[in-house]
């Protein structure tokens, strides 16, 4: 299993703690492979001979996946078994290599895709720290959607309450993430799901807002099993039950 990092394509690496991966491989039959990509790999200065074209993070992938294909024999593996898997900004090049990967030697398999049912959480909470009004959440919906602006209202009515942050969460989550991830999953051969099951663990420090909630990245230590000593009895059934899905 292949998996590519997230981190917005500027920062984060394959060496983060989270993707410690000692205990899925010794309790399942599967070799973890993390690979790394060049920070701002999209890059592009223009279209001229001698400018950069970018795309070099999908250039850098394709090459770590064609070794791995060529050597993971000689490491215990298979090389017709691999499942190319990632999360967050990196599984935006899953998708990617699974288009441009169909006239290669790289068969392709039926793809799996999901979000988290409270995924916006941390950006929303991390925009706006004081709550947001009704006549500010107006304002959003206006500056955001315009011309469906009275659409988005009549979806997500705003309601006379001190902070309307929970609401904007909802909106975004079905805006940015649930729906987009939806009409990708009806174009293509995929199963699609929603986790839902937040950290039973104080894992978010200062960011108290996540607490009892599925912020982005949850699913991470669960897909891993990175901080098995730290899952209660349920979170450790939950890692077991996805690790052998």
């Amino acid at each position: 299993m292949i998996f590519i990092a997230g981190g917005n394509f500027q920062y984060l690496d394959a060496s983060v703690p989270v993707y410690e991966s000692e205990r899925l491989v010794n309790t399942t039959n599967v070799i973890i492979a993390l690979i790394q990509y060049r920070v701002l790999g999209f890059l592009a200065t223009g279209t001229k001979p001698n400018d950069i074209k970018s795309n070099y993070d999908l250039l850098n992938q394709r090459l770590a996946i064609a070794w791995i294909k060529a050597n993971i024999d000689a490491f215990g593996g298979d090389s017709k078994q691999i499942t190319l898997f990632g999360q967050s900004a990196g599984a935006q090049p899953v998708a990617l290599h699974h288009i441009t990967m169909k006239n290669t030697s790289f068969p392709l398999k039926p793809l799996v895709i999901g979000t988290l049912n409270e995924e916006a959480i941390f950006y929303v909470y991390e925009a706006w720290v004081k709550p947001i009004t009704l006549s500010f959440y107006l304002e959003i919906i206006l500056f955001t959607f315009r011309a469906n602006a009275f659409k988005m209202m009549e979806r997500y009515p705003p309601i006379e309450v001190d902070d309307l942050r929970p609401l904007v969460c909802q909106m975004a989550i079905q805006w940015v993430l649930a729906c987009p991830t939806r009409i990708y999953a009806r174009q293509a051969a995929s199963y699609s799901y929603v986790f839902g099951f937040p950290l039973d663990f104080d894992g978010w420090e200062n960011e108290t807002f996540c607490d009892h909630h599925v912020c982005h990245a949850d699913e991470l230590p669960y897909t891993f099993e990175s901080v098995w000593v730290n899952f209660a009895d349920a979170g450790k059934r939950v890692a077991m039950s996805m690790a052998t899905y």
